[in-house]
């Protein structure tokens, strides 16, 4: 996946130079250029960004309004901001307000090359912190569903398997009260063997 810079400034000079310094010196990075800042957060809007460079000082709307905006769309993306000589002050509100670092003119190509290079390689890992994180979830989320699913499984089993043992018993207890009725029946018929026997003994007797 490539990497994607979006530099914004007024100055057609930076705005030509700062790209090609990037394409030179870093591979694949693909940089756009816009030079308002009103076209910068359509952009930014549409597109995440693995790092911004706007100017601090831009007519309309400046970099600080910018970086404002930029926080409410993408309040991880790191931007920089290039500021001029005697602009210490803004560059510090800057920091404070959420930049990541800011370039001063004249730019030190080397400085700038290293801070973008710092800035894109922290919102990398981020992203993949961010993407493990959610891979992470739904793993837990597809475990869950499993679980529940196999919980389902041992309790519908355990049921039939309640269901079978029940029936079963009443089995047991069907046949254990036939087999009692059925012995009663055979000791109520050897009783009537005996005493019918004993009365035709007594029959042969007064008979003879």
């Amino acid at each position: 996946m490539s990497i994607q810079v979006l530099i914004v400034d007024d100055d057609p000079a930076l705005l030509h130079a700062l790209p090609e310094t990037v394409r030179t010196r870093m591979r694949d990075v693909l940089v756009e250029t816009t030079d308002t800042a009103h076209d910068a957060l359509k952009r930014i809007a549409a597109k995440d960004y693995d790092a911004i460079i706007t100017d601090l000082k831009m007519p309309g709307m400046d970099g600080l309004a910018l970086l404002n905006e930029i926080r409410s769309l993408r309040p991880f993306t790191p931007t920089l901001l290039i500021t001029g000589h005697g602009e210490h002050d803004l560059a510090v509100q800057a920091l404070r307000g959420g930049a990541y670092d800011f370039i001063q003119k004249p730019i030190d190509r080397d400085y700038f090359l290293a801070s973008l290079d710092r800035a894109i390689q922290v919102y990398q890992l981020r992203r993949q912190v961010e993407e493990q994180r959610h891979a992470l979830a739904r793993h837990a989320e597809e475990l869950e569903l499993q679980v529940d699913a196999r919980t389902r499984e041992l309790v519908e089993a355990n049921a039939a398997k309640d269901a079978a043992l029940s029936r079963s018993r009443d089995e047991i207890i069907q046949r254990t009260h036939a087999e009692e009725a059925l012995q009663r029946l055979n000791e109520q018929l050897e009783q009537r063997v005996i005493e019918r026997t004993r009365e035709l003994m007594k029959l042969n007797t007064e008979l003879v």
